[in-house]
């Protein structure tokens, strides 16, 4: 039987920000949507744009696997959102499918959600940071920055960008957000980058019905191409779990904790291909499966134990799904975060990583979205004496010649 594992990763991501009905968490935070309607709106958004981003990324990588922070990417965007104007920040809107949404109003739901989502679980550590990082001799509107404190807290610093000690400083924020899971966002700072918007999330979660590690053992897994391999594989035995299946895949939900959080896998089911399974990723969909999961007669569960570290630039998708603008020279508009009407958006990078072993699963992500200047055209100053000539296009006849030496 052909079982895929990419959906797995996509399942934890998802799960870190699915918002229920009701979620309890007996020495957490209570929350229901009814209390914080907004919280909720936000996440199903979030959903949809998580979706269509997979699935962006698997057409480019379809035997790949891939890992990536839904809630992440959305919310560095919501932060460089603040700064858009114009066809920029309604293109942003339609990518990040948000365009219903007021802007003082997003922000506000966001604020809500990033205060209550790490504290929903007192089993499960998830932290998320966000940070803004700009070149200190680069005029940033005071506004820009205190609405991304205030919504976002987050932390705002100027550094000389020409000082080595500026990436340094940098990754070692990443560094510290992510536990050491990742080790750094940026490579190098151009003389044109004037800043950095990034958000680090951290899970940690321990498994609600923890598998044996002295019952894990190496069984085959088959890949997609028909052949297989072996892996270590864990084992649940005589375990009951949240279970739904149709014709095309089977959902399985693997609580964490106090069951507030749950990862929960999509596997296609034999004679349904992965790309079949990715492309049946919706919101509708996804509302469906967990609507329908159900508790199933005690049964024995296998799924492999591994590691995979996931790292890819998201310009193209994110062009794809409609905000090309934003990373166009000349053409986008970022003068809500500098006057400066050059600025636009030079790179978004995505690293996630995610260890899943019997005792449960550690993950995170951080997402960099770097800004850059145009740079200015060569420039040619006629300062100094200067010959020139007069002459026709056709016949290349030189009509005048002179020189001058003293205007």
């Amino acid at each position: 039987m052909k079982t895929p594992f990419m959906l797995l990763a996509l399942g934890v991501a998802m799960l870190l920000l699915q918002c229920t009905d009701t979620v309890e968490g007996p020495r957490g935070t209570d929350f229901a949507c009814t209390d914080t309607s907004d919280v909720c709106s936000l996440t199903k958004d979030q959903n949809v744009f998580g979706f269509d981003l997979f699935q962006e990324l698997h057409a480019a990588e379809p035997t790949d696997n891939i890992f990536i922070s839904p809630m992440s990417i959305s919310t560095a965007l919501a932060m460089a959102l603040n700064g858009a104007a114009s066809q920029t920040y309604t293109d942003m809107q339609g990518a990040m499918r948000v365009s219903d949404w007021e802007q003082n109003r997003l922000n506000a739901a966001y604020r809500s959600l990033l205060e209550v989502v790490p504290n929903l679980d007192p089993k499960v550590q998830l932290q998320i940071a966000n940070s803004i990082w700009y070149r200190d001799t680069y005029v940033v509107r005071q506004e820009f920055l205190d609405v991304n404190r205030t919504f976002f807290n987050s932390q705002v610093s100027a550094l000389d960008f020409n000082s080595p000690a500026a990436k340094a400083t940098i990754n070692k924020w990443v560094n510290d957000q992510t536990k050491g899971l990742i080790k750094d966002i940026v490579n190098d700072i151009s003389p044109e980058t004037v800043m950095f918007i990034i958000n680090a999330i951290y899970f940690k979660g321990t498994w609600r019905h923890q598998f044996d590690t002295k019952k894990t053992n190496q069984q085959p897994f088959f890949l997609a191409d028909g052949t297989q391999k072996n892996v270590d594989m864990m084992l649940l035995p005589k375990v009951s779990l949240p279970v739904f299946s149709d014709d095309r895949l089977t959902a399985i939900d693997l609580p964490y904790g106090d069951s507030i959080f749950s990862m929960t896998i999509l596997l296609p089911n034999e004679g349904y291909s992965m790309d079949a399974l990715v492309a049946s990723l919706s919101a509708t969909n996804w509302r469906v499966w967990l609507d329908n999961l159900s508790d199933s007669p005690r049964m024995t569960f296998r799924m492999p134990k591994f590691k995979m570290e996931y790292e890819q630039l998201l310009n193209r998708a994110l062009t794809d799904m409609g905000m090309g603008i934003a990373f166009a020279p000349q053409q986008a508009n970022f003068t809500n975060i500098a006057k400066d009407e050059d600025l636009h958006i030079s790179a978004v990078r995505h690293k996630a990583f995610v260890e899943i072993d019997e005792k449960g699963t550690e993950a995170a992500a951080v997402t960099s979205i770097e800004f850059e200047t145009t740079s200015l055209p060569p420039e040619i100053i006629v300062n100094r004496p200067f010959v020139f000539v007069i002459r026709d296009n056709k016949t290349n006849s030189v009509l005048f010649i002179g020189k001058m030496m003293q205007p």
